[in-house]
């Protein structure tokens, strides 16, 4: 994601929604989820950032948008980061109704509290995880590293999120009950490995470019 896009965001000014407002999920926090529920798609995703191997997006055989497919044609369990912005409020309009059919299905977002999530979260039937600390999001496949620890030293440290993030399950078993808020372990999900990676690619693009 782009710095500049990144700020609009964060001060509310801007709702970015193209592809450069993705926010790639680490492997090890998909893992983590992805034990305890057992997805089966990908709602949101493309052909670069696919966490699974049936997917919508961009390039998909199944669907290229996931707000006019079916879900349960295709699985029953989905999870989805989706690009932040004024997207989230349709797509939490179409996971509630998507609940209804029998589809469950858990949405990483950005702790919002905004008119549809009081509307369609809070007002029952969701369980909410609230993630214990905040992520660091991949770009590209890599941990994003913090600005100025590596303008200034050199030193490449994950930079996580300005924001804190929360899951949001809309399970089909929970029907007419109300909303639960339970706390989630947010695993460790930045290596050294990764960190080392990301430096590498970070020198290369500063090489090229110098």
């Amino acid at each position: 994601m782009q710095r500049s896009v990144r700020d609009r965001f964060v001060s509310g000014t801007g709702a970015p929604t193209s592809p450069s407002a993705m926010w790639q999920t680490p492997p090890a926090v998909f893992a983590a989820l992805h034990e305890q529920i057992h997805f089966d798609l990908d709602l949101c995703a493309d052909v670069d950032r696919a966490l699974l191997p049936r997917w919508f997006g961009p390039g998909s055989e199944l669907a290229k948008d996931a707000l006019t497919a079916a879900w349960m044609r295709y699985g029953e369990r989905g999870f989805c980061n989706p690009p932040y912005g004024v997207f989230i409020r349709d797509l939490l309009v179409k996971a509630s109704a998507e609940q209804v059919n029998g589809f469950l299905s858990a949405l990483l977002l950005p702790v919002r509290m905004t008119r549809a999530f009081h509307e369609f979260v809070l007002s029952g039937d969701a369980r909410i995880l609230m993630c214990d600390r905040r992520i660091a999001f991949f770009e590209d496949g890599l941990p994003r590293l913090n600005e100025r620890t590596w303008r200034e030293k050199g030193k490449a440290i994950a930079d996580p999120a300005l924001f804190d993030s929360m899951i949001v399950v809309f399970d089909p078993s929970r029907m007419g009950q109300a909303t639960t808020i339970e706390t989630w372990r947010v695993p460790p999900h930045v290596s050294k490995d990764d960190l080392a990676r990301a430096a590498e690619a970070r020198l290369a693009r500063e090489w090229a470019t110098a």
